[in-house]
């Protein structure tokens, strides 16, 4: 199946990438005999964590140390499918080669991985694993998942499926990359700027962890989702009068919909508002029993990020990398 997406479009249509991609439709997989499908387990390492992005990203502040990025090229057709089973796929229309198409239905056996395969992500993860430790030297921290150090060079590395943020001093990076790149497919390394929804910006001798695109992105969703244009707030909590007896007894407008607005809000609190927690907390813990009480919250949470799109944290390391 091939899909297209637009790649940063919560910003202006001057920083569209219009993106196409081959998928394969892992909702409808089915054996020899028709029936759904069930496939090797293979473990792995989960996608790096904010914590362990936090930890990279904040090593690369040290002096002498920069935290560049790079992407992997269509990461997962850079590994093959390891399974017990082998898999064939459907050809879509577009994809049959002239010699086939005179075939009803013609079909390929999978050999390399694709996107929405059920082992894609953990076999891409690990083929990148035994690449970073066989030709690197790197070992994987043991409480921080998919996130790695090389001794040698005195690098760090944070993995985000096909997100790759390194830091350490700037004078070993030119030899990562090379060494990666002779086996890995990858994006020439830019500075850190947009990873997991947070960018990044130089500021005042820091980094600004900067969450404004997604912030914007959540007031967008709750105005879609409640029909209403927010009003901004000065604080992201209800004052206790407006708070009704009689409101906490019938059920919410919003209450169909409250799980996806609490879970887009409190991911932009983890990444960088921990202003905003509380209040989503309250609102997480009321979500089975959803009240026209937190219809308000729900309302006054959303007026004030949309007047505070600009706040964020600024991540400073005062230490010399001596007294670390």
């Amino acid at each position: 199946m091939v899909i297209v997406s637009i790649k940063s479009f919560e910003k202006p249509s001057s920083d569209w990438i219009v993106k196409a991609r081959i998928v394969f439709r892992g909702d409808a997989v089915k054996d020899e005999e028709d029936q759904t499908a069930v496939f090797d387990d293979i473990a792995a390492s989960a996608p790096t964590s904010l914590g362990g992005l936090n930890l990279i990203v904040a090593y690369g502040l040290l002096d002498g140390n920069e935290p560049p990025t790079s992407d992997c090229i269509k990461a997962n057709v850079q590994s093959l499918l390891s399974s017990s089973q082998p898999t064939y796929v459907l050809l879509p229309i577009e994809l049959v080669p002239d010699h086939a198409k005179h075939i009803h239905q013609p079909c390929a056996p999978l050999i390399k991985l694709l996107y929405g395969h059920p082992l894609a992500s953990a076999s891409w993860q690990n083929h990148l694993s035994k690449i970073l430790a066989q030709e690197l030297g790197g070992f994987e921290f043991e409480q921080l998942p998919s996130c790695f150090y090389f001794p040698s060079l005195r690098l760090a590395l944070s993995v985000y499926v096909d997100a790759l943020t390194l830091s350490g001093p700037n004078a070993n990076h030119s030899k990562f990359w090379e060494v990666l790149r002779k086996v890995v497919q990858l994006e020439d390394p830019a500075p850190l700027s947009k990873v997991l929804g947070r960018g990044h910006i130089k500021h005042d001798g820091g980094l600004a962890l900067h969450p404004t695109d997604f912030a914007r992105q959540c007031v967008k969703l709750f105005e879609e989702l409640s029909g209403k244009r927010v009003k901004h707030v000065r604080t992201p909590h209800v004052d206790w009068g407006n708070l009704l007896a009689t409101d906490q007894a019938d059920g919410g407008q919003l209450s169909n919909v409250a799980a996806k607005l609490v879970m887009k809000f409190m991911w932009l609190g983890r990444i960088s508002r921990p202003d905003l927690m509380v209040a989503i907390n309250v609102c997480a813990g009321h979500i089975t029993a959803w009240t026209v009480n937190d219809d308000k919250r729900m309302t006054r949470l959303a007026g004030y990020v949309a007047a505070t799109l600009d706040h964020c944290h600024i991540m400073r390391v005062l230490d010399k990398p001596s007294d670390l």
